[in-house]
């Protein structure tokens, strides 16, 4: 993960070392890649966002870009890198030859953005800030619960996934309106929706009503913050985090 042609300064270049084990397989991950007119760019994450046209979409109507507060790119290239190198390792199984590996972070985290590149490709239109918002599912987004800044995520994709949410709702008397019949209608009125939708959710705990929402077969889930993130008992019991002894501070997740 260094900048291109600090391998080969250091003595270290694929070259330097396909001469001491010709099989070996190099794998360089760098912000733009090892070749192009961005070679040399000085480059950190909100670089790559930047660059890639993620940062672009991120954000909501009528805002600037907002980007990714954490490093997306380095997480992208970390993952393509891994899959070239398992695909290396498979070919000189096959063949005996090694090869250097380019991994662009750039490159990597425009790839991921397939729906957009397609639908530029085929209509002319660029994916603009929409918040959170989906084409295909409303309502869709984050609700406001009971609490000090407690929230439910909530996606209805089908007419049938709209019946069992107004069925946890007790099928109120808005649901009626001709601006919700159908998935189509509420798409258009998103926005009247999600108010209405917000004022419901707000009266409930987040938990409680994920409980609710998913007992009657609507995809929702807590927004958790980062403590409740650490001692979920789902997480806790898939052994995702593990307490560490330190000889100073003590057991620590």
């Amino acid at each position: 993960n260094y900048s291109p042609g600090v391998m080969d300064r250091l003595g270290l270049g694929y070259e330097t070392l396909r001469g001491v084990r010709p099989d070996i397989i190099m794998a360089s991950i760098s912000s733009t890649g090892q070749e192009g007119p961005l070679r040399d760019l000085r480059a950190y994450a909100p670089s790559i966002g930047s660059l890639s046209g993620l940062d672009s979409t991120m954000g909501y109507e009528g805002s600037g870009p907002l980007g990714l507060k954490h490093a997306f790119g380095d997480i992208c290239g970390a993952l393509h890198a891994v899959f070239a190198i398992a695909s290396a390792l498979y070919n000189r199984k096959r063949t005996g030859q090694g090869q250097y590996i380019d991994v662009s972070m750039l490159r990597a985290t425009v790839v991921t953005q397939g729906v957009g590149l397609m639908e530029h490709a085929l209509t002319g239109r660029s994916l603009q800030p929409r918040g959170n918002y989906d084409p295909t599912m409303a309502p869709y987004g984050h609700y406001p619960c009971a609490g000090d800044d407690k929230w439910v995520s909530v996606a209805v994709a089908s007419e049938s996934e709209w019946e069992s949410l107004l069925d946890a709702m007790g099928h109120p008397a808005w649901a009626n309106d001709d601006r919700f019949r159908s998935q189509y209608r509420r798409q258009r009125h998103r926005r009247e929706l999600d108010a209405l939708l917000s004022r419901w959710t707000a009266q409930h705990d987040p938990e409680a009503l994920t409980d609710l929402l998913q007992h009657h077969g609507v995809a929702a889930a807590p927004v958790l913050s980062a403590e409740e993130r650490l001692f979920h008992p789902h997480f806790m019991e898939r052994g995702l985090y593990n307490d560490i002894d330190h000889p100073s501070l003590g057991a620590e997740p």
